[in-house]
């Protein structure tokens, strides 16, 4: 109360003048104050209509095939043969490439030697002991076991010696196009993390969608998607989820992500895998609603409709 006495008597103190332009301030300030509340702002009326409305989960991806096959010899040795190149159309079980087979031929035959000679060992022993079956001797058991022993390893021998031979003829798994082979030549060594082909089935074209592991919880087998490819612009490529992959990946940038399998069945797509785009899955759907822009809705539950008087509520 004193302060406001005290105001009072410090303007009644003042000189006219400054009186005067005090109260030519004081007058500007409420102008304003009254003249902003008076001020209607209209409202904005929109108009509720039928639309299809729709959730979706967007990830990025790449165009592959129906399954994929990337083609490696499981050892090491010279490269003997290379029948494709990019382009080329295989078969299943089509010889893509083979390995120089001298020493693994080698290598099998001495395999094949030691068996003849350790089984003629066994039979030998076996010839010794076939008429005392009941009173074998603790050492001829142990000598008819060691032997059994070695033909038993011997025949082990032969077998991975006999792999190693036929793994160096390599031949595709699967039918389809080789779309990328190492830059390889006759005669040139290989090692087993040498990439000889990739060979692509595109007897059904897939976009492989990499899905964040927040959203995969909404993605099933069926759900329709829509995929745009930038290689083709904005035209819209129409498929269905076949296949949710069973391991997560770890991305460059740390986050978990699930490959999600689209099949896309449109002739205008060219067979080159790897095309980069976008899927959207249509997670769920609703056709024929009553609709209303979001930036109409007030705090998500209330919109104002004009009343009978004309007036919003």
């Amino acid at each position: 109360m004193n302060i406001i006495k005290n105001f009072f008597k410090r303007i009644i103190s003042m000189r006219l003048r400054n009186k005067i332009i005090f109260g030519v301030i004081i007058l500007v300030v409420l102008f304003f104050v009254f003249r902003g509340r008076n001020k209607i702002v209209p409202i904005a009326y929109q108009t509720v209509r039928h639309n299809d409305i729709s959730s979706k989960v967007n990830a990025s991806g790449i165009l592959s095939g129906k399954s994929v096959a990337q083609l490696h010899f499981n050892s090491s040795g010279k490269l003997n043969y290379l029948g494709i190149k990019n382009g080329d159309r295989v078969i299943r079980g089509q010889v893509i490439a083979s390995l120089d087979g001298t020493a693994l031929n080698s290598a099998l035959q001495e395999a094949l030697n030691n068996r003849r000679n350790t089984q003629a060992n066994v039979d030998y022993i076996h010839d010794t002991v076939k008429d005392h079956t009941g009173d074998e001797t603790f050492s001829q058991k142990a000598t008819r076991t060691a032997a059994e022993v070695a033909n038993d390893n011997a025949y082990d021998s032969v077998l991975a010696a006999s792999k190693a031979l036929k793994d160096a003829t390599l031949t595709s798994p699967i039918a389809g196009v080789v779309v990328a082979q190492g830059n390889l030549s006759v005669g040139q060594n290989v090692g087993v993390t040498d990439l000889i082909a990739q060979v692509v089935d595109f007897s059904q074209k897939d976009f492989a969608a990499t899905v964040d592991e927040s959203d995969i919880g909404n993605i099933s087998l069926g759900q329709r998607a829509q995929i745009t490819l930038n290689a083709y612009g904005d035209t819209i490529f129409n498929g269905n989820v076949t296949e949710i992959e069973s391991q997560t990946q770890t991305d460059s940038t740390g986050s978990i992500t699930v490959t999600v399998k689209i099949e896309i069945d449109d002739p205008r797509i060219a067979t080159i895998y790897g095309l980069n785009g976008q899927a959207n899955i249509i997670t769920e759907s609703k056709q024929s609603v009553l609709t209303i822009s979001q930036d109409d809705v007030i705090d998500d539950t209330h919109v104002y409709v004009k009343g009978a008087n004309g007036k919003p509520e």
